[in-house]
């Protein structure tokens, strides 16, 4: 079978790593695969399979106000020189484009991705603007029924979006797939670690992994570490990711005088190192799909201390009696469960048990044979 991908970049997010790790699964079982980038750049590059082959607009078309435009004009212009069927498109900007290329090849299969709570997104003035907004609603309203399917990564997403457009569609939930092996693999020490291994040597490291946005609420993490430290002097907190709202955060770590406490790595290309190199890892996310720091904090028995928010720690941790998801958004409450689980000895052993369960229902090659049930 032949699979076109439609994505945004190769940018170290979870929509992106979830995209790459299906692509490279169907290449492994036989499938050809052409992957499609609005622009063909990020440190997730070299993830990808050489066997499938990348398609994305010229440079030349980075013009201020037209660039996205005429990227995706382009974009649609070479699913059509390429006679594509076969589509699974990522993120809600690439749906617009998928269901647009559809307008014009009827027969396309197409299968958008929802990956995060469309109420919550929509509205989420960090993640687009009124304009974009507006009309992403407008589209999603009157044309998401020209797609094949839908899939959504919780039952939670899928009641979401069908409520909020009043939706007719062909709708599914398939998880984030599960590679506990592939997570451990990736966990190696990298050549970029020298100062990670230094700051952890008899600290109380705790991660913060992912894009430094108004719906991770990193500030919040900020302010738990503040509390935090009133315990524990030896606490160290590392940001692994980058952002629009870096410059705020380092701005008000300063104003809180956690510059001994709170380090800014940037984008990593294996986050899993620092998971697997940390004694807890904190969550603190207004809203999600299916996390991939969650996953991959449960396939490296790392503790996790997160917030209860839509999709994820209901469907991965309060399912199996797991003790650290926090109703409550306080940096108290948070920093408790910080200073707890630090001396929990059980909670290693939690974590496998959940880690065996989940493997079982979302290995890799589960989630990608549900997906080709859908193009067949």
């Amino acid at each position: 079978m032949k699979i076109s991908i439609l994505h945004s970049n190769f940018d170290a997010l979870g929509a992106q790593r979830a995209a790459i790790r299906l692509a490279n699964n169907f290449v492994s079982n036989g499938h050809r695969v052409n992957y499609y980038v609005l622009y063909d750049e990020g440190v997730l590059r070299n993830d990808l399979d050489p066997r499938i082959k990348i398609y994305s607009p010229s440079k030349i078309l980075n013009i201020k106000f037209l660039g996205i435009f005429l990227r995706s004009l382009y974009l649609i212009l070479l699913l059509r020189k390429n006679k594509v069927e076969k589509i699974i498109s990522f993120t809600p900007f690439l749906n617009v484009i998928g269901i647009l290329y559809k307008l014009i090849k009827l027969k396309t299969t197409l299968i958008c991705q929802e990956r995060a709570l469309t109420s919550a997104y929509l509205n989420d003035v960090y993640q687009m603007s009124f304009i974009s907004s507006i009309f992403q609603k407008f589209f999603y309203k009157y044309f998401s029924g020209l797609a094949s399917y839908w899939v959504f990564l919780s039952d939670e997403q899928k009641k979401d979006f069908k409520k909020l457009f009043n939706a007719k569609i062909n709708s599914y939930v398939i998880a984030n797939s599960y590679d506990p092996k592939k997570v451990k693999i990736r966990s190696a020490i990298s050549s970029d670690t020298e100062q990670f291994i230094l700051n952890k040597k008899s600290k109380f490291v705790i991660s913060v992994v992912g894009r430094l946005a108004d719906q991770k609420d990193p500030f919040l993490a900020i302010n738990t570490i503040y509390e935090l430290k009133r315990k524990y002097s030896d606490v160290i907190c590392n940001f692994i990711g980058d952002g629009e709202l870096r410059k705020e955060l380092e701005k008000y770590t300063k104003e809180r005088k956690l510059e001994d406490n709170i380090f800014f790595y940037g984008y990593k290309f294996n986050p899993e190192f620092y998971i697997n190199n940390s004694d807890a890892v904190l969550i603190t996310s207004k809203y999600e799909g299916i996390p991939n720091v969650l996953l991959e904090a449960i396939a490296l028995n790392t503790p996790i201390v997160t917030t209860c928010f839509v999709s994820g720690p209901k469907e991965l941790l309060l399912k199996y009696d797991y003790d650290y998801v926090s109703k409550s958004r306080s940096p108290k409450t948070l920093s408790n469960m910080l200073f707890k689980i630090r001396n929990d000895k059980n909670i290693k052993g939690k974590l496998s048990f959940i880690s065996d369960k989940l493997h079982h229902l979302y290995s890799q090659e589960k989630i990608s044979n549900d997906y080709i049930s859908l193009l067949k």
